[in-house]
């Protein structure tokens, strides 16, 4: 499609059925009540916030120059993601993104972002705060191609109750769940320390005790899953948190499913195959 100098491409308030990739040209975004006004330049993306939440425009967005871009209806999109669900990792980013930014989404379900915490392939940590309880959480957002993943999204809300109820010294606590921006988020406690992954990444040496302590410690995490009938799937250090008291914290169960079902064949596998 293509927009002459001044010519409206979305209009505030209107339902998002669209979203639109800006090849070339400039376009204006403002709100009706003055809180945003920018001007953005090609490659941009236009109005993909309201196509996955199926809620209304939040600003107007008209040409400056001539403009040229690539429409992509709701109904497309989806056709497009059932059958290559990778691509839904592109949504991940774009919310990712609006998630970071000052002026961006700052609030999912009940729970008000504070800032970013970390990312990883399955999926961006967030820093959270619950209004009401004044609990400081971590919220993690899962990626889209898990929530449209065949084997995945049907399973996720018995299996979500299910790590809830996981009650560990060296588990991560799950207080919550949330579903939002077409992805689900997981809410969590959130930990002071660091990432066994940056450790290691950052030279950190680790002693026989030290080593012996964090298998014995995941060991007894594991267990403790397995007798709740959860297998994890992807433990590995990007998975193990190290917290300031010295005690090791596996997380990411997002992936985890039932001990029934923990056979996957073909393109239901999941996880990290390194490890």
């Amino acid at each position: 499609v293509r927009f002459a100098p001044g010519e409206i491409v979305v209009r505030e308030g209107e339902p998002g059925e669209a979203l639109y990739l800006i090849e070339r040209g400039t376009v204006r975004v403002w709100t009706a009540d003055g809180r945003f006004d920018r001007q953005l330049t090609a490659p941009e993306t236009i109005g993909e916030m309201a196509l996955i939440t199926h809620g209304a425009r939040s600003a107007t967005v008209a040409a400056v120059d001539a403009v040229k871009a690539f429409r992509l209806s709701r109904p497309r999109l989806d056709q497009v993601v059932q059958a290559h669900p990778q691509i839904a990792s592109i949504l991940t980013r774009l919310v990712g993104a609006r998630l970071r930014e000052i002026d961006g989404i700052r609030v999912v379900g009940k729970y008000r972002i504070v800032g970013p915490l970390g990312s990883g392939g399955m999926s961006d940590v967030f820093a959270a705060e619950h209004p009401i309880l004044q609990r400081s959480v971590a919220l993690k957002m899962l990626n889209h191609a898990l929530v449209y993943h065949p084997s995945f999204a049907p399973k996720f809300d018995r299996e979500a109750r299910l790590v809830a109820k996981l009650d560990h010294p060296n588990i991560v606590r799950v207080y919550d769940f949330e579903e939002a921006y077409g992805t689900r988020f997981i809410v969590m406690e959130r930990l002071e320390g660091e990432l066994l992954e940056d450790a290691i990444a950052g030279g950190q040496q680790f002693d026989w005790a030290a080593i012996r302590r964090l298998l014995t410690e995941m060991s007894m995490a594991l267990d403790h899953a397995h007798r709740q009938g959860l297998v994890h799937r992807d433990v590995k250090p990007l998975n193990i948190f190290l917290t300031r008291s010295g005690a090791a914290k596996l997380f990411d169960f997002g992936i985890a499913i039932a001990a029934d079902a923990s056979v996957c064949k073909g393109p239901d596998r999941l996880g990290t195959p390194y490890y």
